[in-house]
């Protein structure tokens, strides 16, 4: 199911920028480097971005399954 958000120009950069810090987040949190976790850090606190952060997460996530199961098949 999409769901359409309204963003203004603004907003959608947020949001974008929200997603690709959350796989980045992810992807930190599986390395297991605590240093680059606390390194992290946005100046943006917008619900765009946050939102963003939520999708960008649960992506890297599912990609991981797929990797994971995708492995475990061959």
């Amino acid at each position: 199911m999409n769901v359409k958000l309204k963003y203004n120009n603004a907003q959608r950069i947020s949001y974008e920028h929200g997603v690709v810090w959350g796989k980045k987040l992810f992807q930190r949190c599986l390395d297991g480097d605590k240093n680059e976790l606390l390194q992290m850090q946005s100046q943006d606190n917008s619900r765009a971005f946050s939102r963003g952060v939520g999708v960008g997460v649960l992506s890297a996530y599912n990609d991981f399954l797929r990797g994971k199961h995708g492995k475990e098949k061959e």
